[in-house]
């Protein structure tokens, strides 16, 4: 369980007018996850050269799957 890559699934999202890539990327941070790994995946995924996101940008954003949703609840039991 430990030490595991973690799974992504991707989401778009369309920028509203006020959003900020912060604001885009702590929407989609998962627990124990840091905003500015998401904020990094986020402009790389979408080749951003700034920080800067424009009204109606369409971004792709890579979130991370909970550990136990990858498994759809199927628990592992090692003896």
């Amino acid at each position: 369980m430990f030490g595991e890559t973690p799974s992504y699934r991707e989401a778009v999202v369309v920028v509203k007018h006020g959003d900020t890539l912060w604001d885009i990327a702590c929407a989609n941070t998962s627990e124990n996850e840091d905003v500015r790994e998401v904020m990094y995946r986020i402009q790389n995924s979408n080749d951003l050269k700034t920080l800067h996101v424009y009204p109606g940008q369409v971004l792709k954003v890579q979130q991370r799957v909970p550990y136990n949703a990858q498994y759809d609840g199927l628990m592992i039991a090692n003896k």
